[in-house]
């Protein structure tokens, strides 16, 4: 007779980060989480969800498991105290779990998207509030897929690309 011990496998515990709202789970596809925190009105969580799943296979990312949140400025001046270690509001912010530079076939990050800075600066652009949080979505995106704008050149190659992306999300 042949005896068999089973024995509990201790699974790692996933990185968190104040945004994330599901447990840690690597799906294949890509698989968007919307969390809607803020009190302007805002786009709707499928179109928030098309937008980044347009933008992950314009950027030939076929599988992601990504969270976006639309704040407003409060909780966006306390992620960006928090964890970029700066003050005041942004418009956006980023958190790659896998880390700079790891290989794309396989993204997982929050995006912060803040939609009170959206309104003010679209009042400030006379854009749309929407179209100006799919503009800080997109940055986002871009960012998490490498893309940088630190330097003139840079900025000048991830603008453009964001750029692009919106007026091809906004056509569509």
């Amino acid at each position: 007779m042949i005896t068999l011990k089973l024995t509990k496998v201790k699974r790692p515990k996933a990185p968190r980060s104040p945004l994330q709202t599901a447990p840690f789970r690597i799906d294949r596809g890509i698989v968007i989480d919307i969390n809607c925190r803020s009190r302007k009105p805002l786009p709707s969580p499928q179109t928030f969800r098309r937008l980044a799943v347009f933008v992950l296979k314009s950027e030939r990312v076929s599988n992601a498991r990504i969270s976006i949140q639309l704040v407003d400025d409060g909780l966006m001046k306390k992620y960006n105290a928090d964890f970029k270690k700066k003050r005041g509001t942004t418009d956006v912010l980023s958190f790659d779990f896998l880390g700079p530079g790891a290989r794309r076939n396989f993204v997982f990050a929050d995006v912060a998207v803040s939609a009170e800075t959206a309104y003010r600066r679209a009042a400030e652009l006379d854009l749309s509030p929407f179209e100006e949080m799919f503009r800080y979505a997109i940055h986002g995106l871009l960012h998490l897929l490498d893309y940088d704008d630190l330097r003139p050149a840079q900025r000048r190659l991830m603008w453009g690309r964001q750029e692009t992306l919106l007026r091809k999300f906004l056509a569509v």
